[in-house]
């Protein structure tokens, strides 16, 4: 039994007896943000991802990509490219398998 009941949602993560799992509400709302348009669209993505990188294997490792565009200056074109792209769709491939969270014994 749960120490919070048999099921329930808290801090926006579903807790069960099987460990915890992403509210799909929450990465629903990642997996279907469409790529980007600037730096400010970028931070606000990498917020959402943030909230999940529990849940998502080597998280800091799948959007490095994004680390050239969070660097450049107000002048500077925002380019969304095909690296930053395989790199979105690589967090998305975790969001969408709703990994769980299990407690070690």
């Amino acid at each position: 039994m749960c120490l919070w009941g048999s099921a329930g949602n808290f801090l926006g993560f579903l807790v069960h007896q099987r460990g915890i799992e992403i509210d799909k509400n929450k990465a629903k709302a990642t997996i279907e943000a469409p790529p980007p348009k600037n730096k400010k669209g970028l931070q606000s993505l990498l917020g959402q991802i943030n909230f999940l990188r529990r849940f998502i294997a080597n998280s800091a490792g799948k959007v490095e990509p994004f680390s050239s565009l969070l660097k450049l200056k107000d002048e500077e074109k925002f380019r969304w490219e095909e690296v930053h792209q395989n790199a979105f769709d690589s967090v998305k491939e975790y969001l969408i398998k709703q990994s769980v969270l299990i407690p070690s014994k």
